[in-house]
């Protein structure tokens, strides 16, 4: 039989608080609770290595006086809440060698403070004075963030009808480094890039498209920074091109094609040369506006050089018929 040792000093307290009324006092002669403690406390597990007996307290239902939830060490390490319901058992755990708290599941024993899980995904609703503001949730491998009009990119607020959609940021698996979506540097924004140089810098590499606005069903062209099915206003357009700019037209060194043979080129092919035609457009879904604008200009001026060629023609001409014509009229004398 085990023995319990208590100081004289304790003993003679429990004795007075138990005998003179129905509240237990340890270390105080005026219990004010059932049981009343000044000091430490222990509980320690009834059975060694049998997470079944482990230690802690039962707190029974009000009504029935059933029990209901269990307050104890839920392993070697966690603390936990177990609730006495089929399918339920422990769902809340804190871990105080790291300070981390698990909801639905044990937390790590590294730098995540704190871990959610459900079966049909965790989420933490977020209130202010009991109005709902929206919640965080985790669910098919994507985070979703929404506000309290189930969109946070609504307006103007609140929307009507209501958007289906939500915020949704890469799973981290495909992109670890770079990652898929960071803030790591103050102001800016990086998707797949973790040193941003702008407010909002995207990198996409020659197999991938950058940004697309369009469609729900539009497919973008690969190796683009920006797909856009539909129109785009603006102020102004700057066009940076790295090829070489067409004043070499004017060079002396520059051959181009009689306006003999450019006439029977244009008949035979329907377009002129060095400009797309409208079967090369089509089959390569566009133009780019720079580069049709240098051969646009490089065309323009190889006109202006048939212009001056034509004109120094006339002027030799003009020059020929007043010759004739003098002479014309001097025979007719």
């Amino acid at each position: 039989m085990n023995k319990i040792v208590l100081p004289v000093s304790v003993f003679l307290t429990f004795s007075i608080s138990l005998f003179a009324q129905p509240n237990v006092g340890i270390g105080t002669s005026s219990p004010q609770y059932r049981l009343d403690l000044i000091g430490r406390a222990r509980i320690q597990a009834s059975t060694l290595n049998n997470v079944t007996t482990s230690s802690g307290i039962w707190h029974t239902d009000f009504r029935n006086n059933n029990n209901i939830i269990f307050a104890g060490m839920a392993d070697s390490v966690n603390y936990g809440l177990w609730g006495e319901r089929p399918g339920i058992g422990y769902q809340f755990y804190f871990d105080a060698r790291f300070g981390n708290v698990g909801i639905g599941r044990k937390p790590s024993g590294g730098s995540t403070r704190l871990t959610v899980d459900h079966a049909s995904g965790g989420g933490i609703s977020l209130y202010t004075n009991g109005a709902y503001n929206g919640y965080i949730s985790g669910s098919s491998g994507s985070l979703n963030i929404a506000g309290s009009f189930a969109s946070i990119f609504c307006f103007p607020q609140p929307c009507s009808p209501l958007p289906a959609g939500n915020l949704n940021f890469w799973p981290v698996e495909p992109c670890n480094n770079p990652p898929c979506l960071n803030f790591l540097v103050s102001g800016k924004t990086g998707f797949y890039t973790s040193d941003p140089q702008s407010r909002i810098h995207i990198v996409a590499g020659t197999s991938t498209s950058g940004v697309l606005i369009g469609a729900q069903n539009l497919e973008p062209a690969v190796g683009y920074m920006l797909n856009v099915g539909g129109k785009i206003i603006c102020e102004e357009v700057r066009v940076q091109l790295t090829a070489a700019w067409p004043d070499y037209v004017f060079e002396p060194e520059y051959k181009r094609i009689s306006l003999t043979d450019l006439e029977s080129t244009v008949k035979l092919q329907k377009h002129l040369p060095g400009i797309p035609s409208a079967k090369d457009v089509s089959s390569t879904g566009g133009i780019s506006l720079g580069e049709f604008q240098q051969k646009l200009l490089e065309k323009m001026e190889e006109l202006y050089l048939y212009m001056f060629e034509l004109n120094n023609e006339n002027k030799e001409l003009r020059t020929q018929v007043e010759v004739l014509t003098k002479k014309a009229g001097e025979t007719l004398k």
